[in-house]
């Protein structure tokens, strides 16, 4: 998992806001696949598991989506690891920035989806 996170605390640090924890998103049935679908302008994300179609809502921000993008590697495959990363305000555990990166399992590429100031 180190290989991974990475490139995606590098942008973090890149943007200001460096990742107190991150968390690989697994599906209650088991799979760590999910097709992910977001908003860059509104901050926002969730994904859905294409095995037993199971929503996840991402930081609860699910109804900030308002131009939804289904977010795909550049190699076109529409299957991604999902790694939500948090970075807390100072003596305590609330989120202040929120990052979702995404991993590819076909082509090896690792990247942030979408990030966003939580609210």
């Amino acid at each position: 998992m180190a290989d991974i996170l990475k490139p995606l605390n590098d942008y973090a640090t890149r943007n200001g806001e460096v990742v107190d924890c991150w968390e690989q998103l697994i599906c209650p049935c088991g799979d760590s696949l999910f097709q992910l679908y977001s908003d860059d302008n509104e901050g926002g994300a969730y994904c859905v598991c294409p095995r037993c179609r199971t929503e996840h809502d991402i930081e609860n921000s699910r109804n900030y989506v308002v131009s939804l993008v289904r977010n795909v590697c550049s190699c076109n495959f529409e299957l991604l690891e999902i790694y939500v990363g948090k970075s807390v305000y100072p003596d305590t555990t609330e989120p202040k920035w929120v990052y979702v990166g995404g991993a590819c399992p076909r082509c090896g590429v690792i990247g942030v989806y979408v990030d966003w100031h939580e609210r």
